[in-house]
């Protein structure tokens, strides 16, 4: 996190494993035939924030 000038900026990654909400599509976890067609069950989401204090 960064803050100068009354802005304050933050980067932050979240990631989920999306077999957690029966989301089972090409999952490795559940389906052994897939062989080499099978998705990760990991999704990440990358997340900039900024923010001003506004001063009237």
């Amino acid at each position: 996190m960064e803050a100068k000038d009354g802005i304050v900026k933050a980067d932050s990654k979240l990631v989920i494993d999306r077999t957690l909400w029966d989301i089972r599509y090409k999952s490795g976890k559940f389906y052994n035939n897939l062989a080499s067609q099978t998705m990760s069950d990991s999704i990440e989401f990358h997340i900039k924030m900024v923010a001003k204090n506004k001063t009237n």
